[in-house]
C-alpha cells in the first residue's frame, strides 16, 4: 500500500482486514480511511476504483473474483492464487467484467528479466511465442539430515549430538 501510495493519483480510502490491529497499522500511513472485517462491505463502496489484495494466498482468487465482480480493478499480490484450478475464475470474472486483474511479480520487473525479454521476445529472435511454461527451481536437491536420538549418527556432512 506505502509503494501505491507514492503515486500521487492514487488515493486510500478504505482498508480491510479481519486483523483489527493491522487495521490500525494501516491507517497510521492512510489516516481517515473507512475500515472493514468483510471485504464484500468495502466492495459495496462507489468510490473505490481498484482494490490492492494482500490477504494470505488460499483467500486470493475469491477477493480477486469478488472485487471484479463488484466492477474494481485488481492489482493482487503474488501468488495469483494457490492452485491452478483457481486462475481461470480469476481470468473469467476479469474478461466478463472488463476488468483489470494485475497480479504483482516485482521481481520479474528487474534487469536481469527485462534485458532478456528486449533481446529475445521483443526483437522476434525466438520467433513467435505463444505460449510459456515457468517453474521455479531451487537447484540441485539437498541431503537430508535426520537425527537420530540414540547418539551420534553422522548422516553427509552433518553431525547431531544428543
Amino acid at each position: 500500500m506505502t509503494l501505491f501510495q507514492k503515486n500521487p493519483e492514487v488515493e486510500v480510502r478504505a482498508l480491510c482486514d479481519v486483523y483489527a490491529r493491522r487495521i490500525d497499522e494501516a491507517q497510521q500511513r492512510a489516516p481517515n480511511t473507512k475500515t472493514f472485517g468483510d471485504h464484500r462491505q468495502l466492495l459495496e463502496l462507489k468510490e473505490i476504483d481498484a482494490v490492492l489484495i494482500g490477504s494470505p494466498d488460499h483467500w486470493h482468487r475469491d477477493h480477486a473474483v469478488d472485487a471484479l465482480n463488484a466492477g474494481k480493478d485488481v492489482y493482487v499480490e503474488k501468488p495469483m492464487c494457490r492452485t491452478l484450478v483457481e486462475a481461470p475464475d480469476m481470468v473469467r470474472a476479469a474478461r466478463v467484467n472488463e476488468r483489470i486483474c494485475q497480479v504483482g511479480l516485482q521481481q520479474r520487473s528487474g534487469p536481469i528479466y527485462i534485458e532478456p525479454k528486449e533481446k529475445f521476445i521483443a526483437t522476434g529472435a525466438l520467433g513467435k511465442v505463444s505460449h510459456i511454461d515457468a517453474i521455479w527451481h531451487g537447484g540441485a536437491a539437498k541431503p537430508f539430515y535426520r537425527p537420530k536420538l540414540q547418539g551420534l549418527e553422522r548422516i553427509g556432512e552433518l553431525r547431531w549430538t544428543f
